[in-house]
């Protein structure tokens, strides 16, 4: 571990030096290439059978080429635009010999275009105006002006952000003024790391300045979506006995959670055995929820999943008044009804889904890590939960 940590010192430090430079010489710049032309090869998995989404009982199309590396996240620009975020890793969701390398493009009818190159991990993004905000490993950047694969500059907002081999920064939206981001709790986070953010929902405003604690207790929150009320939705991966500290194959493992975040919510997970820094009032932190020392005081999750079904991508599905997840090991997208809490399963047979965006026409846009693609669906075509 203590290798882990030095590497990940290092990554750090050489991932914000490489963005520094990069916005200096941002505007004079093309936006194809931020961090060298190394580009890792990824091969989608093979398939074990011919799978088709639903038996092919709804219409899908493929947007764009199937993609060098696996969709992470998507994000549809103000005039309809959608942008993939993909990894070049072998395994998810960390692997660090590519994981200092990410790519995000365009796709459309005509292909797939690159927009940049040589991102840390990408791993959520989402348009304010024309600025692409993207989490990277240790941060988040701004990929100001985006306009079809070209922009006006690339800068870091946040930096020093938790991570380490498993856990780091994943979703990211935006709402009312503001950006709202989903922090994986990190056991052992690289020295210079903001700990106090560690597994929270924290927003900022798009400056990087007024950092809030929005919630606490989370262990790795994904995808996170507001719906038309206006009530925020985030995805959460429970323990597993691979990575969290007291937990062995004797123990029952804590079940995937969809949680309606409550400002100032705490979530209860704080690992037993371990000292977890909690959320404490900092000078970058204007706000600060009371931490939870136990389950007692946590809020209870809006709906569990089961057992390490990797909960990911959240969106909301207007047409039809629900919260969609994709469910990646069990290659789903599930709805949930925001006012029972019904779930059933509205897509299957998607080949290990991990990103959902909604364009403003009601298509649901889906990235597949497998098959490393983005396809979309119309929502008009999904059932609605307990109909």
């Amino acid at each position: 571990m203590a290798r882990l940590l030095i590497l990940a010192a290092l990554i750090g430090a050489t991932v914000f030096s490489t963005l520094g430079s990069v916005a200096a010489d941002s505007t004079e710049s093309p936006c194809g290439d931020w961090n060298g032309s190394f580009r890792p090869e990824v091969a989608p998995i093979e398939m074990q059978e011919e799978r088709q989404i639903n038996d092919g009982e709804v219409d899908v199309e493929q947007v764009g080429d199937v993609l060098p590396g696996r969709p992470t996240a998507i994000a549809i620009a103000p005039g309809g635009g959608v942008y993939v975020a993909v990894t070049y890793n072998t395994v998810y969701p960390l692997a660090y010999a590519s994981a200092l390398y990410g790519s995000i493009f365009l796709v459309d009818d005509s292909g797939s275009h690159l927009l940049i190159d040589g991102l840390p991990f990408p791993n959520g993004m989402t348009f304010a105006g024309d600025d692409l905000y993207v989490t990277v490993l240790g941060g988040v950047a701004r990929i100001a002006g985006v306009n079809g694969t070209a922009c006006t500059g690339v800068e870091t907002v946040l930096d020093g952000l938790p991570f380490d081999d498993v856990h780091q920064t994943n979703g990211i939206v935006h709402h009312d003024g503001r950006l709202y981001v989903s922090q994986g709790l990190v056991y052992e986070p690289i020295p210079s790391s903001r700990t106090e953010l560690n597994g929270t929902i924290f927003s900022f405003a798009p400056d990087g300045s007024d950092l809030r604690i929005e919630a606490t207790g989370l262990r790795n929150p994904y995808g996170i979506a507001f719906d038309d009320q206006g009530r925020l939705w985030a995805s959460d991966n429970g323990p597993n006995v691979d990575y969290d500290p007291g937990y062995t194959a004797e123990v029952q493992i804590t079940p995937d959670e969809l949680n309606l975040i409550q400002p100032g919510g705490d979530y209860g997970f704080h690992p037993e055995g371990h000292e977890l820094v909690l959320a404490t009032p900092a000078a970058s932190v204007s706000a600060s929820p009371v931490a939870c020392a136990d389950a007692s005081c946590s809020t209870p999750p809006f709906a569990t999943f089961g057992n390490h079904v990797a909960p990911a991508g959240v969106a909301w599905d207007s047409a039809n008044g629900q919260v969609l997840t994709a469910i990646s090991n069990q290659w789903q997208v599930q709805a949930a009804d925001p006012d029972t809490g019904e779930i059933q399963v509205v897509l299957w047979n998607v080949s290990t889904p991990t990103a959902l965006a909604v364009g403003p026409d009601g298509t649901l846009y889906v990235g597949e890590w497998t098959s490393q693609r983005v396809v979309a669906v119309d929502l008009a075509d999904l059932d609605k939960v307990g109909s």
